[in-house]
C-alpha cells in the first residue's frame, strides 16, 4: 500500500518488500552498526583489538561446548555468522586439526566508504573471531586478497593448547 504525504510517495516500511530484500537491509544495518560502533569506540580511546577481546569474552559466554570445540565445527559456526554478514562462501574445507575457507562479499568495502570509516574496522569480526578462538584453545588467521576481494581463513588448534592437538 503506497502512501502519500507533502508529495512524496513512501513506501518503506510495508510488507511488499521480500525477505531477500529485508535480508540485505539487515545485513547492511549489522554492518553499520558495527562500523560506526568502532569509530566511536576508537574515537574514545580504545583499539579494535581490545574492542574485540571484550566482545569475544562476552560471545564466549554462549559458546559453551561440553566436548570443546575442534577447528572445522568452529569454522562452520563462523562462517555462519560472517554469512549472516553479507560474505558469501566461495569454498570451505574441513579437516580435523585444521580448517580453511575463503569468503567473499565481506568485508563490505562499498559501506566502509560510504559511512568514511577507517578501512581496518572491517577486519573487526576477523579479530572478534580470533579473540574467540583463543578463549576456545583454537587458532584463527586471515589474510586479504584484495585484488579479487576474498578473503581467506584458516582455524586450526592454538600453540599453547593444553589438549596438545
Amino acid at each position: 500500500m503506497d502512501h502519500e504525504e507533502a508529495g512524496v510517495e513512501i513506501i518503506h516500511g510495508n510488507d511488499e518488500y521480500t525477505t531477500d530484500q529485508l535480508l540485505e537491509q539487515c545485513q547492511g544495518n549489522a554492518t553499520s552498526m558495527l562500523l560506526a560502533t568502532l569509530h566511536v569506540v576508537t574515537e574514545r580511546g580504545f583499539t579494535v583489538d581490545e574492542w574485540a577481546a571484550g566482545v569475544a569474552s562476552v560471545f564466549a559466554r554462549t559458546w559453551v561446548n561440553p566436548q570443546g570445540w575442534r577447528p572445522a565445527p568452529f569454522l562452520d559456526a563462523l562462517l555462519t555468522n560472517f554469512r549472516a554478514l553479507g560474505a558469501r562462501v566461495e569454498s570451505a574445507c574441513f579437516d580435523g586439526n585444521k580448517s580453511r575457507a575463503t569468503i567473499s562479499g565481506y568485508p563490505n568495502t562499498a559501506l566502509i566508504d560510504a559511512l568514511a570509516v577507517d578501512a581496518a574496522y572491517g577486519d573487526a569480526m576477523f579479530r572478534v573471531g580470533a579473540a574467540l578462538a583463543r578463549e576456545l584453545g583454537l587458532a584463527l588467521t586471515w589474510s586479504h586478497d584484495r585484488a579479487a576481494g576474498l578473503v581467506m581463513l584458516d582455524v586450526g588448534w592454538a600453540q599453547h593448547s593444553a589438549t596438545g592437538r
